[in-house]
C-alpha cells in the first residue's frame, strides 16, 4: 500500500473512533507501529485528547498499550487544567470589565463552557 493511501486509512480509522464509528477490520490495536502513526496524527490535528474517551466507548481501551494509556490520560489532564485556566482568566477578565461598567458578552469557546 502506498505512503498516501495509509495515511487516508489511518485518518478514516481516527475519524471513525472520533464518531463512535470505528472501522475495527483487520485493525491490529495491539500494534506499537499502529499508535506511533496514529497519536501524531490525532495530536497534529488536536483531538488527541479526545482519544481515551473514544477508545473506551468503543471498547478498546484495555486494548491500548499501558504506557500509551498513561500518556493519553496525562494529555487529558494537562489539557484540563489549562481548560479551567483560560476560564478563571476569562471570569477574571468579565468581573474586571463589568466592575468598570463595561458589559461583557462570552462568543465562541468561552460561551460554550459557560452555557454548558
Amino acid at each position: 500500500m502506498r505512503t498516501a493511501e495509509q495515511r487516508r486509512k489511518r485518518m478514516f480509522l481516527l475519524a471513525g473512533l472520533l464518531r463512535d464509528t470505528p472501522e475495527l477490520g483487520d485493525a491490529n490495536w495491539r500494534d506499537t507501529a499502529r499508535w506511533q502513526k496514529l497519536v501524531p496524527l490525532a495530536d497534529a490535528h488536536g483531538v488527541a485528547t479526545a482519544l481515551p474517551f473514544a477508545l473506551k466507548r468503543a471498547g478498546l481501551w484495555t486494548e491500548v498499550p499501558q504506557d500509551l494509556q498513561e500518556y493519553l490520560e496525562a494529555l487529558h489532564y494537562l489539557n484540563a487544567q489549562r481548560t479551567q485556566a483560560q476560564l478563571n482568566e476569562a471570569l477574571f477578565i468579565h468581573d474586571l470589565l463589568k466592575s468598570a461598567g463595561v458589559e461583557c458578552v462570552f462568543l465562541k469557546g468561552a460561551a460554550y463552557h459557560f452555557t454548558g
